[in-house]
């Protein structure tokens, strides 16, 4: 091994072991957004069990949520009036989803 090789391996280490870990645990199961604000546009928002639906009867708009985390069995189906809709959805809570 020669010793630049050593050397990135050794600062590689030290980050690794001096940053902590990025990843997350994942959502529970039936985990699904949480606390949507519309901001913009017409939407309706509907929750049955783990599904949750986003209908959506303008243009264009904008939601805020605390959350946007999906759970393994959840489902968030999004409903738009035409191919040209657009919808942001941004989250604004601080963990990342």
């Amino acid at each position: 091994m020669n010793t630049s090789f050593r050397f990135l391996s050794a600062v590689a280490a030290a980050i690794t072991l001096s940053t902590p870990a990025l990843a997350q645990t994942p959502p529970a199961p039936d985990q699904l957004p949480t606390s949507g604000q519309i901001v913009a546009g017409q939407v309706g928002v509907s929750q049955t069990g783990a599904a949750m639906d986003i209908t959506q009867s303008t243009p264009r708009a904008a939601i805020n949520w605390q959350s946007f985390d999906i759970g393994s069995r959840a489902q968030v189906n999004f409903v738009q009036p035409s191919n040209d809709s657009v919808m942001l959805n941004r989250v604004v809570g601080g963990n990342p989803s």
